[in-house]
């Protein structure tokens, strides 16, 4: 008997907790879920389009919101290529003329695949600022953000936040115009050396009508980061 009032105490006072989070609460909860610890993987991308679908795969190196490096595996018309972003900066390097070129956040990976606008969106949560929450049944929560940017594209945010582990597992972006434009969904989630990581996200650019699905593996946590990993080849 005791050892039952003690289980419905315990859940008494979890539920308590839970309620008594206000929206920065829950905000510092989810950026300590989404931790920049340095990590290396390979990313499998499936882009579907209403006139095709194509597949890549990639070698990256994460290390902070602001750093990452991306080698091509496949398709083998793409091997080779890199793509380095430090800080506010995008190159890519080509094989073929030897060098790298500095590009756009909005150019296109492969040919009109994936923005680079989508690969890093998740990455860029630190761009927004929460300004109010609603508790969904189930104890989930619905956070709503506003970009730090005066003329960001995508000026609002809702996320819907597990309760459990703080992911927010699905993420709908709006224009300064009140349209929706992206949704992203954490479709699962891997425990890893480096933490709890998205392992499969889905993102629909509602726009372009186009939809991505990414799929990371080969997790693995970095103690060292090289500068040189970051700089044009």
């Amino acid at each position: 008997m005791k050892i039952k009032s003690l289980i419905i105490m315990f859940s008494i006072l979890v539920a308590f907790n839970a309620y008594a989070l206000d929206y920065k609460d829950v905000w510092k909860r989810v950026q300590k879920t989404m931790s920049d610890k340095p990590f290396k993987a390979v990313m499998d991308i499936e882009k579907i389009s209403i006139d095709n679908t194509l597949n890549m795969s990639m070698k990256i190196i994460h290390a902070g919101r602001l750093f990452h490096r991306m080698e091509y595996i496949e398709p083998a018309s793409q091997k080779g290529k890199v793509i380095i972003h430090a800080k506010k900066k995008l190159w890519l390097y080509l094989p073929k003329l030897g060098r790298s070129v500095q590009i756009t956040p909005s150019q296109a990976i492969a040919n009109g695949g994936l923005g680079f606008d989508d690969l890093f969106l998740i990455a860029r949560l630190n761009t927004f600022n929460p300004v109010s929450m609603v508790k969904l049944p189930e104890m989930t929560y619905r956070l709503e953000l506003v970009s730090k940017r005066k003329n960001a594209f995508l000026d609002r945010a809702v996320l819907i936040i597990d309760p459990d582990s703080f992911m927010p597992i699905r993420q709908i972006y709006y224009t300064k115009n009140g349209v929706q434009a992206r949704i992203i969904t954490i479709l699962s989630v891997k425990e890893t050396d480096a933490g709890k990581k998205p392992e499969t996200m889905r993102i629909e650019n509602l726009i372009t009508r186009e939809t991505t699905i990414i799929t990371l593996k080969k997790f693995k946590s970095l103690t060292k980061v090289d500068p040189k990993w970051f700089k044009p080849i």
